[in-house]
């Protein structure tokens, strides 16, 4: 064997190895959480979004290489009060009619100085705008998966989300879980 082709033999294997681990999973929606609290005028407001769809690439051996591009529809967002979740919808929220989805594109992940903790950084695109967020998150093993955990705060006003409200708190904490499957 030559040598050009012993180089072509040990790259194709590394590069082989490298991806093996990695599955292309897809989040369960009816398994999955997307959960969020706010203060309004001094009372703990709390409300999900359903209809997540999208990919995880993931290898549990080397979490780092996490890949992640999931969305939930804007028009889901439930907080228990009916009237409550119409006015959400509207131009002044989260504007529904035009902006259908909020999405979550990673671009990379690092460890934290936690034992089994991660931090996935990524672009949160809200209605019209785009913000790089850190998520720090952790993952388990499941009898048909992985389940994701995560949670971190970011402010409304940075997406245009209620305008600028006095008795509506700028803070916004999100609880992320996410199943996915094998």
């Amino acid at each position: 064997m030559g040598r050009v082709q012993l180089v072509i033999l040990l790259g194709s294997l590394f590069f082989t190895t490298g991806i093996m681990g990695q599955s292309t999973l897809v989040p369960v929606d009816s398994e999955s959480k997307i959960a969020f609290g706010i203060r309004n005028l001094g009372i703990n407001v709390n409300g999900t979004f359903n209809g997540m769809e999208g990919t995880i690439v993931f290898d549990p051996e080397n979490p780092l290489t996490i890949n992640v591009n999931i969305s939930v529809e804007a028009s889901t967002i439930n907080t228990g009060n009916g009237a409550r979740d119409r006015h959400l919808r509207k131009n002044d929220y989260f504007e529904v009619e035009t902006y259908k989805k909020i999405s979550f594109i990673s671009s990379n992940a690092a460890k934290a100085t936690k034992e089994g903790t991660y931090i996935l950084y990524g672009d949160l695109t809200i209605k019209r705008t785009t913000k790089r967020v850190a998520i720090p998150f952790t993952f388990s093993k499941t009898t048909d998966g992985f389940l994701f955990k995560g949670a971190f705060k970011l402010d409304r006003q940075d997406y245009d989300v209620g305008g600028d409200s006095f008795s509506l708190s700028d803070e916004v904490t999100l609880n992320l879980i996410v199943k996915v499957k094998q």
